[in-house]
């Protein structure tokens, strides 16, 4: 009797052990690049160390680990292509991880990750000589993953600057749904490869990371907040994200060992489902609050509550231009406030850029110069516009583009407009277009636009509709484009929203 007894209690412990690893054998799995030894320009002596480290602790950390380091072009191609093959092998519930450390440039509103063989002597020869981050994200999106992390510490001085049109820094880019792209630094400013062992930016992060069970978005957040402090506000970073689960760089305790404690304390201890369930749940809540956006009378109110230097850590880690605008007015004597100055109207002037290259048109591009003469971004945006007028719709274009009214119904006629990059553009009109000719070249005039949101909540507050669905811009004339049936919307939201289609689609709150 006592035999069974004992082979029975065995075997219950052999099935709680079998499930307590169930619930933590999601896969994790990285990938980590560092191009130092560039061949042609100087090279950086800390993205191999940096990644090196990251390396080692994402091992430490329980991931599956592949270094690689010195690439060249097609080497990084080979590279990320076998990673996804393993992404793809370890399953849709995979944690997955990717970072680059090295040079990155940005052109004509696409980022680009520079292998050490790039040979570039004028601004045409990036794309041909080095990796679009879009195409890196489209890689690694093509297989199903539980999370996607992408870090790129890829913002150093630009090496090209004497090349064509480079402009400082890196563009906006969006995070799809599912990932989280962290950059050492904010858009349209550089990173600094640090005086020690490792840059500013891996040195904070190889420390806020080891918290065990801190979410990424904390991860992140804190980075930044300590990055900007070791650097007296040269160095901001900056993320988009648009997860749906929960990742952690480092799990917290064991599962086990915790679900002992609960046990002692509370008799009816949830099952390991329901607690992979509540899981989901906390990360579902988190994800709809990461995409609520306080708007700046919000932010005067939270700020004026606390001291200065608490409102300048705050609005540090939140990073939106709401923060940065409110703290300007609460408290415009602090002695940070020339930092906030810099990085607010810098964060304006990019947004304004990423507007323009999304519409891609004449007068999107005309606008952002308008409000930015003197911008690095400035050439390039003259050529962007002179190519938008040089477009040639042929006869046929625009014959297909109408159509005969019927039974005395007004004509519709249906315009796809070319745009420069894969972005959804459609033209819908109810009645009849008006088509003038300017320099014996047809232009067609937008009535209606329908653009697919990148990333982000919806601006418009009757559909709610999350990232990935669109919005619908109606009319275009002097004063730029207006968005739907603006009487629904908040008088918050219309107020920030509405003055700023005067620079070009804005597509969500920032």
């Amino acid at each position: 009797m006592v035999r069974h007894c004992i082979g029975f209690i065995t075997f219950l412990i052999l099935i709680c052990a079998i499930a307590g690893g169930t619930a933590e054998a999601r896969p994790r799995l990285a990938l980590v690049i560092g191009n130092s030894q560039y061949r042609e320009v100087v090279a950086l002596p800390n993205p191999e160390k940096d990644a090196n480290a990251m390396a080692d602790f994402l091992a430490k950390a329980g991931f599956e680990v592949t270094r690689a380091n010195n690439l060249t072009l097609s080497e990084m191609h080979r590279t990320l292509h076998d990673f996804a093959d393993r992404v793809a092998e370890a399953g849709p519930g995979a944690d997955v991880v990717m970072e680059y450390d090295g040079h990155g440039v940005q052109i004509r509103g696409e980022n680009f990750l520079i292998p050490v063989d790039a040979h570039i002597t004028r601004e045409s020869d990036v794309p041909l000589t080095a990796i679009r981050l879009t195409d890196v994200m489209d890689i690694l999106s093509s297989v199903p993953s539980k999370n996607l992390v992408v870090i790129l510490n890829a913002c150093r001085n630009n090496p090209f600057a004497g090349v064509g049109h480079i402009p400082i820094g890196l563009a906006i880019a969006d995070a799809g749904r599912g990932s989280i792209i962290s950059y050492a630094t904010a858009p349209g400013t550089t990173a600094l490869d640090g005086e020690g062992d490792h840059s500013p930016f891996t040195t904070a992060l190889l420390k806020v990371a080891a918290t065990p069970g801190l979410p990424v978005e904390q991860v992140f957040k804190k980075v930044r907040l300590a990055v900007n402090k070791a650097t007296e506000g040269q160095q901001t970073p900056w993320e988009s994200s648009s997860l749906t689960g929960n990742f952690s760089f480092v799990l917290a305790q064991d599962t086990a060992d915790n679900a002992n404690e609960v046990a002692q304390q509370k008799p009816d201890k949830p099952s390991v489902a329901s607690r992979d369930e509540a899981s989901e749940q906390q990360g579902a809540r988190r994800d709809a609050s990461q995409h609520e956006t306080l708007t700046v009378a919000m932010w005067r109110k939270k700020l004026a509550e606390v001291t200065p230097q608490q409102a300048y850590d705050l609005v540090i880690e939140a990073d939106t231009v709401e923060a940065y605008e409110a703290f300007l007015t609460v408290y415009p004597k602090f002695e940070y406030v020339v930092r906030i100055r810099t990085i607010v109207d810098r964060r304006l002037e990019m947004i304004a850029w990423y507007n323009a290259t999304i519409v891609n048109d004449v007068s999107a591009y005309e606008s952002f110069l308008v409000h930015y003469p003197d911008s690095d971004l400035a050439p390039t945006a003259r050529s962007l516009r002179d190519r938008a007028k040089n477009r040639f719709f042929s006869p046929d274009m625009l014959a297909n583009a109408s159509a005969d009214p019927a039974d005395g119904a007004a004509a519709t006629k249906v315009v796809t407009k070319v745009v420069e990059k894969p972005v959804v553009v459609t033209k819908v009109v109810e009645k009849s277009v008006v088509v003038t000719k300017v320099v014996e070249k047809p232009v067609v005039k937008v009535v209606r636009q329908v653009v697919r949101v990148p990333s982000g909540p919806c601006e418009c507050t009757d559909c709610g509709r999350r990232a990935g669905h669109r919005i619908r811009i109606i009319g275009k004339g002097d004063g730029g484009y207006r968005v739907n049936r603006p009487e629904r919307m908040r008088p918050v939201q219309r107020e920030s929203f509405s003055p700023r289609f005067a620079g070009g689609m804005r597509g969500r709150r920032w």
